[in-house]
């Protein structure tokens, strides 16, 4: 559906009157490479472009480029409007080549027939001609398309209009419309803009009155991805315009209607109260019928329509997204603009260890989130930490990975790749690792704390992942500290060094490989912070008589005889037991026993290299009497039944020292007993 162009505009104008301050836009090397590929542009620097326009050099200040991404949406529905032109251009202008009044009127008023014009939408026809008027007011104070010349070309007639939306130096305007043009036709170049830029924005929509936020938010987003990602369309219907958006009810949020409505149609009596905006959202080309959104809308409480409840709805459908009141105006924020801290300390290194299951990927969100955002509350919920990491995330100032065998310097740093073109030829060029990548967006952003999360950082080859750079991330090194140090990257020859402004966080299981044996390089570039079982996090949950925090201590108490503590038993293996008995769940018991079959079972076979009388010492199966309730059944290999297997004449010890067999008990995993005898096998002992 085409827009508005005036309504569209003039929102656009009203924001961009509320900006404050546009901060200043550095380009990267990636950045450059998309923007070299506009022909415009004559040559591109850090801060400024350079461009040659019918003989004359002019320079576009980068920043110029935040314009262009906070009325992006404005710039596409405007570029439909010019294709259009283009398609009618015969059938509107004389034999002169201007635009004939006559010509639009006949087309207006449907005398000729022309299916560009038939094959759209009521609304859409009245938004088209209404750039054919003679009242400049209708154009947004732009040039006029009807005049005695001949017809302008559209990218005339666009730039006019966009200069006029925009709030910049006369000196400067004629430029910035160009560039206009030339983006809106390269989508790819454009959309990369707007995702890597999106978060200098000041704000993405803004305005002073509730309904005002809820209209813009709305539009903003369907103009991003249409009505079906936010709203279940099957939901919709002439009868029931109540709808669920993410769990969320909003009662009357939407009017449906087979045609354009009128201000009237949409003031019902007796209040004759405007419920409804004039301008319809969208058209459902599925059902033809136009999608008009409410008006009553509150800001927290009083209404069913509530900006609040909007808030919830847009961070679960777009973690990266807002909603906050800053000083009496109402704004669509990129989270990543509230989570801003000038970088104060040298980023950290840092290394989270311990046995399996101590929590040290899910503790890693909670470290994260307060090494990048060091004022952020200590006491905040789990669900607030996950939040604000999912936002970090999806913004790229947290970025993750995991090492293995197989990862190397080209996943991390960078190294050649290869691509074919369409003619089949096979073209080598210089991939980016993704420590390398986030590197070059912090350096870009020095006024904010970024972070890598390497997980398992333990399980890679070190000097083959980080090579020659494992110098440069030491704290003393980093870029702009006193013992800065750069290198020149083999495959690019780029000069390289780490930002300070980027913490370096990894985890590691001590299980697969303990500190002592670490590569001696990272050992001392790193600080370990030791994560070990926390059995206190179970206390007081019991079921059927069985206490997880017992059971736990005891487990963990033989296999650091037995084995080592680096070996030991995290409290997280248990935490689904915990919560389903916290929340009163008639499976807990059922949970406990998938725990132990398909988890402590087989990591105690790990450890012990299926030497099964220890794992029986383990699970205290040595001390029950009752087959029953042992875990690991013991049987010992008798001769008759040797003798039947292999002969009389048969001697085992001529070829193995085992002298018994042993099985996993099945129904031992359900029993309440077998876990209670674990703990304090005496005692139950004395019962039976």
């Amino acid at each position: 559906m085409l827009h508005n162009v005036v309504n569209m505009g003039n929102r656009e104008m009203e924001e961009l009157k509320l900006v404050e301050h546009w901060p200043e836009v550095k380009l990267s090397q990636e950045d450059k490479k998309y923007l070299s590929s506009i022909n415009l542009f004559d040559e591109i620097s850090d801060h400024s472009i350079r461009i040659n326009t019918t003989g004359k050099l002019c320079i576009f200040p980068t920043q110029y480029l935040l314009y262009l991404i906070k009325i992006k949406p404005f710039i596409e529905n405007w570029l439909e409007h010019m294709q259009l032109i283009e398609k009618l251009r015969k059938n509107i202008t004389n034999a002169k080549g201007a635009c004939d009044k006559q010509k639009v009127v006949d087309v207006l008023q449907k005398k000729t027939t022309n299916t560009n014009i038939t094959s759209l939408d009521i609304n859409s026809q009245n938004n088209f001609f209404q750039l054919f008027t003679d009242d400049p007011k209708e154009r947004l104070n732009a040039k006029s398309i009807i005049d005695k010349s001949p017809l302008r070309t559209t990218t005339d007639f666009f730039e006019s209009v966009i200069l006029k939306v925009l709030p910049i130096p006369d000196t400067s305007s004629s430029i910035i419309g160009k560039v206009a043009w030339e983006l809106v036709n390269s989508p790819k170049v454009f959309d990369y803009l707007e995702e890597r830029f999106i978060t200098k924005l000041p704000f993405v929509r803004a305005n002073t009155k509730v309904k005002g936020i809820a209209e813009t938010v709305f539009r903003y987003f369907l103009d991003k991805d249409g009505l079906d990602k936010l709203v279940d369309l099957s939901t919709l219907s002439d009868g029931n315009n109540t709808v669920s958006i993410q769990g969320e009810s909003f009662g009357s949020l939407f009017k449906l209607s087979d045609d354009v409505l009128t201000e009237s149609e949409l003031s019902p009596p007796p209040s004759r109260v405007l419920r409804f905006f004039v301008e319809p959202l969208i058209y459902l080309q599925g059902i033809k019928k136009y999608v008009y959104l409410s008006t009553q809308w509150a800001e927290d409480t009083g209404a069913s329509l509530k900006v609040s409840t909007l808030k919830s709805v847009i961070e679960k459908t777009y973690p990266q997204y807002t909603i906050k009141k800053i000083g009496g105006l109402f704004k669509l924020l990129h989270v990543r603009n509230l989570y801003v801290e000038q970088p104060v300390d040298v980023g950290e290194n840092v290394i989270f260890y311990g046995p399996p299951g101590t929590g040290k990927t899910y503790n890693i969100i909670r470290e994260s989130v307060l090494r990048i955002l060091p004022s952020f509350d200590t006491d905040s919920s789990r669900e607030d930490f996950k939040r604000v990491y999912e936002s970090l995330v999806v913004s790229k100032r947290i970025d993750f990975t995991t090492f293995h065998q197989s990862f190397g310097y080209e996943e991390f740093i960078e190294g050649l790749k290869a691509k074919s073109d369409e003619a089949g030829n096979l073209h080598y060029y210089n991939d980016l690792g993704v420590f390398r990548n986030i590197c070059q967006r912090a350096s870009d952003e020095p006024d904010r704390y970024f972070a890598i999360v390497i997980d398992e950082i333990n399980r890679g080859n070190i000097s083959k992942i980080f090579g020659e750079l494992i110098t440069l991330i030491e704290q003393s090194k980093r870029k702009g500290e006193k013992e800065e140090i750069s290198l020149v990257l083999p495959n690019s020859k780029e000069t390289f060094s780490v930002p300070r402004n980027l913490h370096i966080l990894g985890t590691m299981n001590t299980a697969d490989r303990s500190i002592a044996l670490m590569d001696t390089a990272l050992r001392r570039r790193f600080d370990f912070v030791e994560m070990m079982p926390k059995p206190e996090l179970l206390k007081g949950c019991i079921i059927d008589g069985i206490d997880l925090e017992k059971l736990l201590i005891t487990l963990n108490s033989r296999i650091e005889v037995l084995y080592d503590r680096e070996h030991t038993l995290g409290h997280a293996f248990f935490m689904p037991v915990k919560l389903a008995v916290d929340s009163g769940s008639a499976n807990a018991m059922e949970k406990l026993s998938n725990v132990f079959k398909n988890k402590i079972i087989p990591l105690l076979e790990e450890y012990f290299y299926e030497d099964w009388e220890k794992i029986r010492l383990v699970l205290g199966d040595n001390q029950k009497a009752d087959e029953q309730i042992q875990f690991i059944n013991k049987k010992e290999l008798q001769s008759d039944n040797l003798d039947k297997l292999f002969g009389g004449e048969f001697n085992i010890d001529e070829y193995s020292s085992i002298t018994c067999s042993y099985s996993v008990n099945e129904k031992g995993f359900s029993l309440a007993d077998s876990y209670v005898q674990l703990i304090t096998p005496e005692a139950q002992a004395k019962q039976g």
